[in-house]
């Protein structure tokens, strides 16, 4: 497992850069150009938290690498210049077959059996 938590958030440490799981997101998005695989264009937008929308520049995979040496690899995460942070989607993950468990104010990330 590779958590850490700040604010009541959980957040994954790794290769110098935060990624804070959201359960609200519905895409992965980073404002870091570090994918994997990439294709650019003009993807529409995606909106902040406040009343501001920035646009989805790229979409591709980024593959992560935590401290302890476990390998996430992150699907068709959007590319978003103007965002403060990395977001991991809870949603997506479960979609893509991670086994992930938030309750009672904690979250659980295990690593994948198979990496």
């Amino acid at each position: 497992m590779f958590s850490a938590y700040k604010d009541d958030c959980l957040c994954l440490t790794c290769q110098d850069i935060d990624y804070m799981v959201d359960t609200g997101a519905f895409h992965h998005v980073t404002p870091r150009r570090d994918f994997s695989t990439y294709k650019s264009g003009n993807l529409g937008v995606v909106k902040m938290g406040n009343v501001c929308t920035s646009k989805i520049v790229g979409i591709g995979d980024i593959e992560i690498e935590t401290n302890l040496s476990c390998k996430l690899v992150l699907q068709d995460v959007r590319h978003v210049l103007h965002l403060r942070l990395n977001l991991i989607s809870a949603e997506k993950l479960d979609e893509e077959g991670h086994i992930n468990t938030f309750r009672k104010g904690n979250g659980n990330l295990p690593r994948d059996p198979s990496s």
